[in-house]
């Protein structure tokens, strides 16, 4: 309690401009004493309000303080799509980083989708999804990655499991059904199972750019990836690690990371 404490007081002239006096008073409280509720917000950059909760979606006020990481191609970006979008935070950097795109969501967890849908569903080219990708159709029961966190970073991979089943689609087949062969950029987040999607990667055509998010506690799964991409001969394909991503790109397009920020 006492370093979240320190370190919040280090942080507060970053976070006030975020939440507000009052809201991160609150969110203090209720982190002291491990619970679990809506904090609203308005990000004044969209006009819009936001909901996260005080422990599950905890990164919310470093990630929003901070900016968020992203990819300038040498193209205008039409199709983006994020798989593993939890609440939205990261899905408003990417909706101001990419204005003129149509923003595909895939969230396959139930209580991060409908908290997905009341931040996002308001704008006019997002399309919000409750399913996840995989290599196969199949209905997963996905475990926490903290008892003390109620909806955030579920993975097949942790151990302990919930008895509600999520909807997951192949990515193989995905592209076609969803009418998105012709993608700009897929951006991938799901805490580790992002391997299984490149058990067969003839998805990749489908997709000028794609970037994947790299954990800590999976990072054997990158080394798995690029050893997938250099065996295969049928794609172009540069790649490079940058700040916890794996950026894969065909050869023909460039690119240049940059950070946005909405405070």
């Amino acid at each position: 309690m006492f370093s979240y404490l320190y370190k919040l007081f280090l942080n507060f002239g970053k976070y006030t401009p975020v939440v507000g006096i009052l809201n991160l008073f609150k969110f203090s409280l209720l982190k002291i004493f491990k619970t679990d509720k809506l904090i609203k917000f308005k990000i004044n950059y969209f006009g819009s309000y936001f909901y996260f909760r005080s422990i599950s979606d905890e990164s919310t006020l470093p990630r929003l303080s901070e900016g968020y990481f992203f990819v300038k191609p040498n193209f205008v970006v039409k199709e983006f799509i994020e798989c593993g979008s939890t609440i939205g935070m990261t899905s408003l950097h990417f909706m101001a980083a990419y204005n003129q795109a149509n923003i595909t969501l895939l969230e396959p967890v139930k209580d991060n989708f409908e908290l997905l849908k009341k931040n996002l569903s308001m704008f006019q080219k997002v399309k919000i999804f409750e399913i996840g990708l995989s290599n196969e159709n199949c209905f997963l029961s996905l475990g926490k990655e903290s008892e003390e966190k109620r909806s955030i970073n579920f993975s097949k991979y942790y151990s302990k499991q919930t008895s509600e089943k999520s909807e997951f689609i192949d990515i193989n087949k995905f592209f076609d059904t969803y009418h998105l062969t012709n993608t700009d950029i897929i951006h991938i987040n799901i805490n580790g199972a992002e391997v299984d999607l490149f058990e067969d990667i003839s998805w990749i055509k489908y997709c000028k750019i794609v970037i994947v998010y790299i954990f800590n506690i999976h990072q054997n799964n990158t080394n798995l990836i690029i050893d997938k991409l250099i065996n295969d001969k049928n794609y172009d394909l540069n790649f490079e690690i940058y700040n916890f991503h794996l950026i894969i790109s065909h050869k023909k397009y460039s690119y240049s990371v940059d950070t946005i920020k909405l405070i």
